[in-house]
């Protein structure tokens, strides 16, 4: 009866003593690129978890309990010589129970993300304003009132936006946020575009191109971060360490460019230089 269960099982997971055979004939060197391969896609998975916030160390805790619950519930059907198919509806039964928990998580975890973006977004406003109110009126004494507009679009804005790109990124909700402040300054801008009157169609696709921008300077801030925490810095050195660091001064200078070339179309600016 034994000797029938354990076909029973092979049959059900499609192996044959071919499969056995072609096994058995791999090399070591074939076993071990496949390894690397498996142990490479494990860690590019655990890499955009954890981007996403996601708590990978439960996962792991949680995929262990669950092997070793398959292994018992296998061992004791085939003690019991439980027909295989019964073994796999109630292994599969427990499979859709964690996955649907696992699921909840981490729809749990992104709302969370979500909510501190959404603060997150708020204060980068607050305190914009308030740094633009501190200048106006010294621009105002000078007689040069419209140059509060190229401080804030020149110097305000690439170095307190990025910075809390770089907030969010040592948070974990790096893209998160980028999209929640890229889609916000998007909308902010095509209305005012589309209450001034402007041609819409050139004008989103300018816009569209800021998004981009947008996600470049949170991807070179992002690679510098993850660059220092490969080399095993601590949580305080990290966020002074020089190639930290540099990761933010060059997404404020991909910014600095990229509102400079905006504006350099703008008569304000024209006027001013002139």
């Amino acid at each position: 009866m034994k000797d029938i269960t354990l076909n029973s099982y092979l049959d059900v997971l499609q192996i044959n003593e071919s499969y056995f055979q072609e096994a058995n004939s791999f090399s070591k060197d074939k076993i071990d690129i496949a390894i690397k391969s498996y142990k490479k896609n494990i860690a590019v998975a655990e890499k955009i978890l954890k981007d996403n916030g996601v708590n990978i160390s439960e996962i792991k805790s949680k995929a262990k309990l669950i092997a070793k619950s398959f292994e018992k519930e296998i061992k004791l059907g085939y003690k019991n010589n439980i027909p295989p198919l019964k073994i796999g509806e109630k292994i599969s039964k427990k499979v859709g129970i964690e996955i649907k928990k696992s699921i909840k998580s981490i729809k749990k975890s992104i709302t969370t993300d979500i909510g501190n973006s959404i603060v997150l977004l708020i204060g980068l406003i607050f305190i914009s304003m308030i740094a633009v109110a501190l200048v106006a009126p010294i621009f105002f004494l000078l007689g040069i009132p419209k140059a509060t507009m190229i401080f804030s679009v020149l110097i305000a804005a690439p170095l307190l936006e990025e910075f809390f790109k770089r907030m969010a990124i040592f948070e974990g909700y790096p893209w998160i946020y980028t999209g929640i402040f890229a889609g916000f300054e998007f909308f902010q801008y095509v209305i005012v575009a589309a209450i001034g009157g402007l041609s819409m169609g050139p004008f989103i696709i300018m816009r569209l191109a800021g998004v981009i921008m947008h996600f470049m300077s949170t991807t070179i801030q992002k690679y510098y971060y993850d660059k220092s925490k490969n080399d095993n810095e601590s949580p305080e050195q990290e966020v002074f360490n020089k190639k930290g660091i540099n990761g933010y001064y060059l997404a404020v200078l991909l910014h600095f460019t990229w509102n400079l070339m905006a504006l350099l179309g703008q008569d304000t600016f024209k006027s001013l230089l002139g």
